[in-house]
């Protein structure tokens, strides 16, 4: 087992825009090697950046990317450093209007195995 970094990143977009997540991709794949992605529906009550014991309003609506990739521990600050810097530099370049960007980091013990491998009868 591995300790890495992990981290999940969520970035709202008014629209999915393969310009900017083509360019973001091979940035973060050039730090950590490796990503996934996840296009979905993000949902919030505006105001709710600042911790409350309840929140209330209408609930906004918007397209979200997700990105996941972890790095050795090592190089968690640089990774980070180097893929938010990539995601408002495209954001300016393509004038993207997007704002908040949250972003959840943890350790994690990582693994991985080869199934064709197991197939072939080896460990």
């Amino acid at each position: 087992m591995n300790k890495r970094a992990q981290f999940d990143i969520y970035i709202g977009l008014p629209c999915p825009s393969w310009e900017f997540e083509e360019p973001l991709i091979k940035e973060v794949n050039a730090v950590a090697g490796g990503c996934t992605v996840q296009r979905s529906i993000g949902y919030w009550i505006d105001g709710a950046i600042n911790e409350q014991l309840r929140y209330s309003g209408p609930t906004e609506e918007e397209f979200c990317f997700h990105l996941s990739f972890s790095v050795p521990l090592h190089k968690q600050v640089s990774a980070f450093a180097s893929v938010k810097a990539a995601i408002w530099q495209l954001a300016r370049r393509y004038g993207i209007e997007t704002d908040w960007v949250h972003v959840t980091r943890q350790e994690v013990d990582t693994m991985h195995f080869s199934v064709q491998k197991l197939i072939r009868g080896e460990r």
